[in-house]
């Protein structure tokens, strides 16, 4: 896990490093109380493969004292191993 301001930037950074964003898309934010899930789409292109990822997006933030002390990011893990080149697709 990320922990702390300087992780977090860490994390960040090296996505920015490895990837570049093609497109980002906020559909719908869902609040209730101190948690706010952020539903969309991205794509993403890996920098060293060149291939693409693309599909659903969705951020789980919880935050206290106006601050977030929280953060889940879920999206295609397989459809990014497959741009990273670290799967290859199915044949056929």
């Amino acid at each position: 896990p990320f922990i702390g301001k300087p992780a977090a930037i860490a994390y960040f950074t090296a996505i920015a490093e490895a990837w570049e964003m093609i497109e980002a898309r906020l559909d719908r934010i869902v609040a209730r109380g101190d948690t706010y899930v952020c539903v969309g789409h991205a794509a993403w292109k890996n920098l060293r493969t060149l291939r693409t990822v693309s599909g659903p997006k969705v951020d789980v933030w919880t935050a206290r004292d106006g601050l977030a002390v929280h953060y889940l990011e879920m999206f295609d893990s397989y459809g990014c191993a497959r741009a990273m080149g670290v799967v290859e697709p199915p044949a056929g």
